[in-house]
C-alpha cells in the first residue's frame, strides 16, 4: 500500500507537469521583507538620469551665468590648447541617495557623449551630499593618477564644497587637474 500510494502520486506529478510551457521564468531581483522588484526597465532608468547639456552642466542652477562663462572659459583655454577635457556635472540632491551615488554616478558617467571619453576627465559633483567622483580617460591616465584623483576629491572639492562657493570650488578643481596633468607631462 505505501508503494501503491507513491507510484500514483509520481504518475499524477509526471502527468501534470507535461502540459507545461517550456518557456523559461524570467529572474528577478526581489527584496524579500517587501517585495519590491529592483529590475529596472532600463528605457524608465534612463528618463531618470540627467542629461549633460554643456560642458558644464549645473543641476542645482547655483553658478550665475558670468560664473558659468569663467568656468568654460578655463575649460575652452585648456582644450584649444591641449586637445583634453574636463567635462563636469553638478547634481541636485533629489536625485540620488549618499549609497546609491557610485553606481548612479557610473553610469551617468557611461552615457555622457560630450567629448572624446579616452582624452577627458569627467567630475560630477553632488554639493548637498558631499560627494564627487572623477573619471579619467585612459589616454589621460599617465598624467592624472588615482592618488591625484582621490587628493583632488578630498583637498579641493569636499575641503571647498565647505568651505566656499560652488563656483570657486569647481574653479579650483578645473585648475587642479590641468596643473596635474600639466606637470605630469600632458
Amino acid at each position: 500500500m505505501k508503494y501503491t500510494s507513491f507510484f500514483i502520486l509520481l504518475f499524477t506529478i509526471t502527468f501534470s507537469s507535461c502540459g507545461q510551457s517550456k518557456t523559461e521564468l524570467k529572474s528577478k531581483d526581489v527584496d524579500s521583507n517587501s517585495g519590491t522588484t529592483f529590475n529596472i526597465i532600463r528605457a524608465d532608468f534612463a528618463k531618470i538620469l540627467p542629461h549633460q547639456k554643456a560642458i558644464i552642466t549645473d543641476l542645482t542652477n547655483s553658478i550665475s551665468n558670468k560664473e558659468m562663462k569663467s568656468l568654460d572659459s578655463i575649460w575652452q583655454n585648456y582644450y584649444n590648447t591641449t586637445k583634453k577635457g574636463i567635462a563636469t556635472m553638478i547634481l541636485d540632491s533629489g536625485r540620488i541617495k549618499e549609497t546609491d551615488f557610485n553606481d548612479f554616478t557610473q553610469t551617468i558617467y557611461e552615457t555622457w557623449t560630450m567629448s572624446e571619453k579616452a582624452n577627458a576627465v569627467y567630475v560630477i559633483v553632488s554639493p548637498n551630499l558631499k560627494m564627487a567622483r572623477i573619471f579619467v580617460g585612459n589616454s589621460l591616465t599617465s598624467f592624472l593618477s588615482n592618488k591625484d584623483v582621490e587628493n583632488i576629491i578630498s583637498n579641493v572639492i569636499l575641503l571647498g564644497l565647505n568651505k566656499e562657493s560652488l563656483y570657486l570650488t569647481i574653479r579650483n578643481m578645473q585648475l587642479e587637474i590641468i596643473t596635474k596633468i600639466r606637470q605630469n607631462g600632458g
